[in-house]
C-alpha cells in the first residue's frame, strides 16, 4: 500500500483536499481504493481536517496514541486491499515540525510501508507571506504586526530550508508544485496520485480570507484577550455598500514587487523532481547573479533587509 504525505503548505488549497478525502472517504475508499485514516486528525470543515494533531504530538503523551491508531489503522487499511493512504498537514511545511515526519516515516517503515512519497504545494513567497499571516491574525490569535510576525516565523518563509528538507526527508520521492499553475490544487493532487473520473460533489473553496483591514481590527481585538471566531466588520460591509477598503490598508510597501524570480529546475536538491520545464518561485533575494544555486546566507540578509522596509 502507498503512503502519500500532503505537507502544505499554508494556504495552497489544503483544505479543499482535506474535506474531500474526509467527507467522501466512502466514495474514496469503494471507487478508488484509498484512505483517508482519522488517527491524529484535527476536525475542522472550515480550515480542513487535517492531521495536525499527529504531527503536533511529538514528545508529547499523545504520540503513542496516535502513532498506535495510525498503525492500526493503516495495517486494516492494507488488510483491506487499500491501495493507498493520505495523509496531509500543511504544519509538514513548517522545518520545526518536520523533525515529527521524520519519526513518523521511521515508524511507517518499521509497520512494513516502504512506498512513502510527499507532494507539497508552494505560493509566490511574497503572496505567501501576506496569506500566511492575515490566516494566523484571524483564527490564531496572532496579536503582532506584519513585520513582527515575519520576524518570528522567518525559519517558515526560507523556502530553501523547508522544502530541501522535505525532499531529504523523502529520499527524492518529493513533488513540488506551483499552486499558481493550478486551476484547482484538488484536482492537480488527485491526478498526480492517479485518480481519475472524480466525482467531487460538493464545493472545493474552503477557507476563503478576508480583507486586510478585516486582520488589522482582528489584530487589535487579539490584543486584548477577547475570544472571537474571525471578525468580518469590513468585508460585510464591503459587500453591502459596494465599496472597497483593500487599498485603503497597507500591508507592505509599494517598493515589494512580484516580479524576483529564481527557477526551481536551477536548484540542484530539486533537479529531475519537477515534471514542469520553467516554472519558477518567487525569493526574497535581490540578487540577480544566483542562478545555479541557493545561498541561504544571502537569504538571511535579504531577510533581514526585507524587514527593515516593511511598514511598521
Amino acid at each position: 500500500m502507498k503512503i502519500i504525505i500532503h505537507c502544505g503548505a499554508y494556504k495552497t488549497g489544503s483544505s479543499s483536499i482535506q474535506n474531500f478525502f474526509h467527507t467522501r472517504k466512502n466514495y474514496i475508499l469503494d471507487n478508488h481504493r484509498g484512505f483517508y485514516p482519522t488517527a491524529g486528525l484535527f476536525f475542522s470543515k472550515e480550515i480542513g481536517y487535517r492531521h495536525t494533531k499527529l504531527f503536533y504530538s511529538l514528545g508529547k503523551p499523545d504520540w503513542d496514541k496516535h502513532t498506535n491508531d495510525m498503525k492500526t489503522q493503516l495495517l486494516e487499511a492494507k488488510k483491506q486491499g487499500v491501495e493507498f493512504a493520505i495523509i496531509s498537514s500543511e504544519a509538514l511545511s513548517n522545518p520545526i515540525i518536520q523533525r515529527a515526519l521524520r519519526e513518523f516515516i521511521v515508524l511507517l517503515k518499521q509497520w512494513g510501508f516502504e512506498d512513502i512519497r510527499g507532494i507539497a504545494y508552494i505560493r509566490n513567497l511574497y503572496g505567501y507571506i501576506l496569506r500566511h499571516y492575515r490566516e494566523f491574525t484571524l483564527r490564531h490569535k496572532n496579536q503582532k504586526k506584519i513585520n513582527g510576525w515575519i520576524k518570528k516565523n522567518q525559519h517558515v518563509f526560507d523556502y530553501p530550508q523547508a522544502f530541501c528538507a522535505l525532499h531529504e526527508i523523502f529520499k527524492g520521492r518529493f513533488e513540488l508544485a506551483i499552486y499558481e499553475e493550478c486551476s484547482s490544487t484538488l484536482d492537480d493532487f488527485c491526478q498526480r496520485i492517479g485518480m481519475s473520473n472524480i466525482d467531487y460533489s460538493e464545493p472545493k473553496r474552503v477557507n476563503s480570507g478576508i480583507n486586510a483591514l478585516d486582520i488589522e481590527i482582528n489584530r487589535l481585538v487579539n490584543t486584548k484577550a477577547i475570544k472571537h471566531k474571525g471578525l468580518r466588520f469590513a468585508s460585510n460591509l464591503e459587500s453591502q455598500l459596494g465599496i472597497t477598503f483593500t487599498d485603503k490598508v497597507s500591508e507592505f510597501p509599494a517598493l515589494l514587487k512580484n516580479d524576483d524570480w529564481i527557477g526551481v529546475q536551477n536548484w540542484p536538491q530539486f533537479q529531475n523532481t519537477f515534471n514542469f520545464s520553467d516554472e519558477q518561485i518567487t525569493t526574497l533575494t535581490k540578487r540577480p547573479d544566483i542562478t545555479d544555486s541557493f545561498n541561504v546566507y544571502e537569504l538571511s540578509k535579504s531577510l533581514a533587509t526585507f524587514i527593515d522596509h516593511l511598514v511598521a
